[in-house]
């Protein structure tokens, strides 16, 4: 996971720090990056969501660091079943959902802004 220490170093944060970060011990960042051990699907979301990468890029099954659109590359039925376990929820529910996510996203962007700004 060679990705993750360059994105790390790009930043400019220690292990310790991204490792404080993201709850974990020092020495699971350090296996990650020198590629004894792979992060779960939680710590991969935790790392996309702060680097503003896609976790394609962290995994190096692509070279562009977003999605296509800048959206997610997950389908409906693939976020239903990501969610849910299952593809029949109300796609009420999923727009709920959705817009709940791009608040907490905007939310989360004007916080970074005022601590950098």
């Amino acid at each position: 996971m060679n990705r993750i220490r360059e994105l790390r170093n790009n930043k400019g944060i220690l292990q310790e720090e991204l490792a404080k970060l993201l709850q974990i011990s020092q020495g699971t960042l350090s296996y990650w990056e020198n590629g004894k051990y792979e992060p779960d699907n939680d710590s991969l979301k935790k790392l996309a969501d702060y680097f503003s990468v896609s976790i394609d890029y962290l995994l190096n099954q692509t070279d562009n660091p977003t999605p296509p659109d800048g959206k997610s590359a997950i389908d409906d039925n693939g976020l239903k079943f990501a969610l849910w376990g299952r593809t029949d929820i109300d796609d009420d529910v999923l727009e709920d959902v959705q817009a709940y996510a791009a608040f907490a996203a905007k939310r989360k962007r004007e916080r970074e802004n005022e601590v950098s700004g």
